[in-house]
């Protein structure tokens, strides 16, 4: 069970709570007066079936969401919703945004391999 998982559980596992975000990344297009995409990252918090849960928040115009990715510890967890993450937010800049979509730090987001 080392790869993570999507859930779509009930509405307790549909929340992040704001007081475990560890942290935030804004996505710009042409403009970095407003971002189009907010993505907020959960801790991981180990749960009643003994592996521990990173929830993160896509938050955007195309779709707003909070998902749920699971590993084996805590570092796991993060590594596998980081992943999650990425292929999310590449594939909504490829189809949505013509790959126009940056970071602060960033000069191209591409789909990883």
């Amino acid at each position: 069970m080392s790869e993570g998982s999507k859930t779509n559980g009930t509405a307790m596992k549909d929340r992040l709570d704001p007081a475990n975000v560890i942290a935030e990344r804004y996505y710009y297009s042409h403009s970095k007066e407003m971002p189009e995409i907010v993505i907020q990252l959960g801790r991981p918090l180990k749960e009643d079936d003994g592996l521990y849960h990173c929830r993160f928040r896509f938050l955007g115009k195309i779709r707003s969401e909070v998902m749920n990715m699971f590993g084996l510890d805590g570092f796991e967890c993060l590594e596998n919703t980081l992943k999650e993450i990425e292929n999310q937010v590449a594939s909504v800049n490829e189809i949505h945004y013509k790959g126009v979509l940056r970071w602060a730090g960033s000069e191209t987001i591409t789909h990883p391999d």
